[in-house]
């Protein structure tokens, strides 16, 4: 008579799990087509990834596969199918990757870093297959765009008299010079919002575990020295004539100080929270101080000095 039981409660599981993984692949989908179409609202894609750490949490990787192809084949319906599968696998391994070492309890630092390196391999693979399978250097087109776009808009104002003209030559070279870490930034602060947004999220669903709070986001104690290590093998680099060294300082150094401006402005709002004011005042200080440009590097100087002294005594 008890032999039946398991079963039924297994099959409810596995309803409510494809219930809740269909519900979140339908919003994934709406915020990348709003992101797409609406263009104040393209920073919703880069939240593409938290239906997919979401399910990954809370069900299975099976059911978080189910939900990259169900969201590949809805996006196919209103984008060029090819861009919808490498959107779908885009966000896919980085999330399935965020999921699994939040759910095995691993730092947030960890699971972070698990997603971007995942990120930035998926994305080089990507660049890789459309230079290779549609003969396009995508590098090169993108280069393309942003010239004639810096062009466009230098001919506008050109006959501005309080506009002094640019010169796009070397802003080209520049942002040519520094593209890796802009690839590598943006799997950094993809992974960073992903995961903490998947975190409030599942909270929210009544998640007991501790998951980590935005506020106390920090490296790992010894990133400092590591740091160092990395810059004097750079160093010994110079010595060999190394043809990129110039590059890989300048992105290595690019990288660097995003990590610690990501921990310079969790440790201003850890001390900003503290502050008896409203909530609303609070989060519009830490949106200034992360916005305003000349604010930036001393935010990026805290997260260092704090990576050295651990202000918030977090354990690490």
């Amino acid at each position: 008579m008890q032999g039946p039981k398991p079963k039924k409660k297994n099959i409810d599981t596995n309803r409510k799990n494809l219930v809740e993984s269909s519900v979140l692949t339908a919003v994934g989908a709406i915020f990348i087509l709003m992101g797409t179409y609406v263009p104040f609202l393209s920073f919703l894609t880069m939240f593409s990834a938290v239906p997919i750490v979401i399910i990954t949490y809370r069900n299975k990787v099976s059911y978080a596969l189910m939900s990259s192809f169900s969201l590949g084949v809805i996006l196919s319906f209103f984008i060029h199918p090819i861009n919808a599968l490498f959107t779908s696998i885009m966000f896919f391994i980085p999330g399935v990757a965020i999921g699994f070492f939040a759910k095995e309890n691993r730092p947030p630092f960890e699971s972070i870093f698990y997603g971007f390196l995942s990120m930035t391999f998926t994305t080089a693979l990507i660049i890789q297959f459309v230079s290779f399978f549609m003969d396009l250097n995508l590098i090169e087109y993108l280069m393309e765009i942003l010239r004639e776009s810096m062009e466009i808009q230098a001919e506008l104002l050109k006959n501005l008299p309080s506009i002094e003209a640019v010169d796009i030559n070397a802003i080209t070279l520049t942002i040519r010079l520094l593209f890796p870490s802009f690839i590598v930034g943006f799997a950094i602060i993809t992974s960073f919002l992903n995961y903490y947004m998947s975190a409030a999220i599942i909270r929210r669903l009544g998640e007991k575990k501790n998951l980590g709070s935005l506020l106390e986001f920090s490296m790992p104690g010894n990133v400092s020295v590591g740091i160092i290590v990395i810059y004097l093998l750079t160093y010994i680099t110079s010595t060999l004539n190394f043809q990129y060294y110039d590059s890989l300082v300048a992105n290595l150094t690019a990288v660097f100080i995003l990590l610690f401006f990501l921990q310079g402005a969790s440790v201003a709002g850890f001390f900003i929270n503290k502050m008896k004011a409203p909530r609303l005042v609070k989060i519009a200080i830490v949106a200034m101080l992360i916005i305003l440009a000349p604010i930036s590097s001393f935010i990026a100087l805290v997260g260092f000095v704090d990576a050295l002294f651990n202000f918030r005594r977090l354990n690490r």
